[in-house]
């Protein structure tokens, strides 16, 4: 789980952090787990020093993970903005090598300690319990710890070392896995036949299905921190464990369990819990310390916080991160972590051939989560969305269950599964005629208000709403929030910045937020064009239902690419007079991939002479000081930045242009942040603070710089002014 956090952060730098890019990023490393798992089936069956090649595979994991980085350095950027299908071809060159080694772990440790052990069923259960606390460990180790205080690479190097240990241990214990004892004692069940591969498979796409479910939910809540990821990754991951490790108990107590039924029962279990979690949301948010629970991290914009809250309950943020992520996925991650190894242990056709048994349901069970994402993302959510895509699942684990439920013995077990599954289904069905329920209750935004108008979007990206109350637009992504109209103060920004470029003609911005920067550009008549270039397609969608965005997003000066813009910008070759981004706060994920001192090489390159570049920025040490290491010329604003590889002046008469168009009411609120300017290159020069780079995403994952005390008064640029 190391080498994906960070493997996964070094090649969106290249490829992009758009919903493509990542799906086919995580979808190529899951793949090259399925074949490996396949290949160490049949190494499985070899008769070999399994031990032995088990070390070895460690070692050789660790030589590439080294190598790792550099590799994808060198291939990201000569092949940097790739189409999809070289993207793919890349990624599988790129991954395939050290993910099929670390596939074909588990069906060797199988065959080795179930041997041992004498359970199939039980070596699987408790093997796939503590590999996955240790996943569920790496996710926090990586981001929470490595990344946070030394950077991707000191993550690297630590995975490394971690695989250099493991093998040491195993090969120095391999003596008594080289005289296997004999096949384990569990029964083989060639009656469930083939369907099993078919359930391992639903099983498989229902797993990350829900994942992307529960994430898409909890997001709103705990929004777009770097470690919201890895901490709902990571409880997810614990709760998988933890179910395995409750199927090892319960063949402790009771050796001769229906596999079958207890499979069908787990399947059911979990289309239970999701519809109960449906039908309970509307009535825990009636209680008063839900709902004020909910309207406090709901308002907070990062989660964790830099400082521990201390008024009434708002010291819940500090643990929301970790306590929403449990309330909505634990209990269904558990079942599906018990549901695994009951899974596997039913493929055992031969008790001699365990590692094989186990690689085609787990290389199914992958090949299932593969399909799942993509299909779950792709697909079912923009066109069923959550509460449609939701009762699909619970009609999927549903067949599930009936399918394994038609295998059991006991003809009052079937009868009762079957009873079971479409109780469940119509009570899901139920539920979804009663309408939607999850986003409006979690965006904590009064629906009900004669005065607003909400307009809602789901799409690929996530959900989008955006409400407007006398005249007052709010827009969030994802539960977070991405501007506003009247946006005075991006107006303020982006009269600043044209007006010390030395032509406006073409403009480049990054990030629509709620149009306000693109908006205020367009009031230049010099503008000849302006590329638009924004990851989220939903956004759009949901802001050409509001009239107020119709003429802007449909002038014809106007070029709207949807596409991440680092990846944008290394796929043109076009000059721009300016670039304005204005994307996402610092502290956001991914946001280090357009707050890095390479990125702002590369968009200094993308500048025609004179051109200036303008930055928002919410961090006020690190930040000024990368943006100050490639730019020669910058001027420090409260809260954004103006650089440009030659020197500036200010073009008084384009500036009256830009805000001639304005009411005088608007003239006077802009007028407000004069005397924002609080610095320049000389301030920035005499201080030492750390520069974000893409091997050291300092700002960005800020609880290292925090506990470093880098950190400076949030949302005051006043103190560079202050240390003068």
């Amino acid at each position: 789980m190391i080498y994906q956090v960070v493997w996964q952060r070094l090649l969106t730098v290249h490829y992009g952090v758009g919903p493509a890019s990542v799906a086919l990023i995580v979808s190529v490393f899951m793949l090259g787990l399925g074949i490996g798992s396949i290949v160490g089936g049949r190494w499985a069956e070899q008769g070999v020093d399994v031990a032995s090649r088990y070390a070895a595979i460690e070692i050789i994991i660790g030589a590439l993970g080294l190598a790792s980085g550099p590799v994808i350095g060198i291939i990201g950027r000569s092949t940097a903005g790739s189409g999809p299908f070289v993207m793919f071809l890349i990624l599988f060159v790129i991954l395939l090598p050290p993910t099929l080694l670390m596939g074909a772990t588990l069906p060797l440790l199988t065959k080795a300690y179930g041997r041992a052990q004498g359970s199939f069923l039980g070596s699987v259960a408790m093997l796939y319990g503590i590999n996955t606390l240790g996943a569920a460990a790496g996710c926090i180790l990586a981001s929470y710890v490595l990344i946070s205080l030394w950077g991707n690479a000191a993550a690297l190097y630590t995975a490394a070392v971690l695989n250099a240990v493991v093998a040491a241990v195993v090969f120095a214990a391999r003596r008594p896995f080289q005289a296997l004892s004999a096949a384990p004692a569990d029964q083989p069940a060639p009656w469930f036949g083939d369907r099993l591969y078919v359930v391992a498979f639903l099983s498989g796409f229902l797993g990350i299905g829900y994942e992307i479910l529960w994430f898409r939910v909890v997001s709103v809540v705990v929004k777009d921190s770097p470690y919201a990821f890895s901490t709902m990754l990571a409880v997810y991951l614990l709760a998988l464990g933890a179910g395995s490790l409750l199927v090892t108990a319960l063949i402790r107590r009771r050796p001769a369990i229906d596999k079958a039924a207890w499979l069908a029962w787990v399947q059911l279990g979990i289309a239970a819990a999701t519809v109960a979690s449906l039908a309970a949301l509307p009535l825990v948010n009636r209680i008063p310390i839900v709902s004020e629970v909910l309207d406090i991290g709901f308002g907070q914009q990062i989660h964790p916080p830099i400082t521990m809250p201390r008024i009434r309950l708002e010291w819940i943020v500090a643990f929301d991160i970790v306590l929403w992520p449990m309330a909505v996925i634990g209990a269904g991650a558990l079942l599906f972590g018990a549901g695994f190894p009951l899974l596997a242990s039913l493929g055992l056709k031969n008790p001699n051939r365990e590692g094989d048994a186990i690689s085609r349901v787990y290389a199914l069970t992958i090949l299932g989560n593969v399909c799942g994402g993509l299909v779950t993302g792709f697909l079912l959510l923009p066109v069923w969305k959550t509460e449609g895509t939701w009762l699909a699942f619970v009609a999927t684990g549903a067949i599930i269950a009936a399918i394994i439920g038609g295998k059991v013995a006991a003809s009052t077990r079937r009868v009762a599964i079957m009873a079971a599954a479409a109780v469940i289904v119509i009570a899901g069905a139920s539920i979804l005629a009663a309408g939607p329920r999850v986003y409006p209750i979690l965006h904590r935004v009064n629906v009900a208000d004669p005065a607003r108008v909400s307009y809602f979007e789901e799409g690929v990206e996530g959900v989008v709403l955006t409400s407007v109350k006398n005249g007052v637009v709010t827009n969030l992504i994802n539960g977070t929030s991405h501007g506003g109209r009247p946006g005075y103060a991006f107006y303020y920004e982006t009269i600043e910045a044209l007006s010390r470029a030395r032509d406006t003609r073409h403009l480049l911005i990054i990030g629509l937020g709620a149009g306000s920067v693109l908006e205020q550009a367009l009031m230049l008549d010099t503008v000849e064009d302006v590329t638009l270039v924004e990851v989220n397609c939903t956004l759009i969608t949901n802001l050409r239902k509001i009239d107020i965005y119709q003429p802007l997003l449909s002038d014809r000066r106007l070029t709207i690419v949807i596409d991440d813009g680092r990846r944008f910008l290394q796929r043109t070759d076009r000059r721009f007079d300016a670039v304005l981004i204005d994307p996402l706060r610092t502290r956001s994920a991914y946001s280090n991939n357009l707050y890095s001192e390479e990125f702002y090489r590369l968009a200094s390159s993308r500048l025609a002479p004179g051109g200036v570049m303008m930055v928002w920025t919410d961090e006020f040490r690190i930040m000024p000081q990368t943006f100050a290491a490639v730019f020669p010329n910058v001027l420090l604003f409260d809260f954004f930045m103006v650089g440009s590889p030659d020197p500036m002046t200010v073009d008084a008469a384009r500036r009256d242009a830009m805000l001639a168009p304005h009411p005088q009411a608007a003239r006077d609120a802009i007028a407000h942040f004069d005397g924002a300017l609080v610095g320049d290159q000389s301030l920035i020069s005499a201080k030492r603070w750390p520069i974000n780079t893409d091997y050291r995403p300092a700002a960005e994952y800020f609880l290292g710089h925090v506990y470093r005390g880098w950190t400076s008064q949030p949302w005051m640029m006043r103190s560079w002014a202050e240390q003068r």
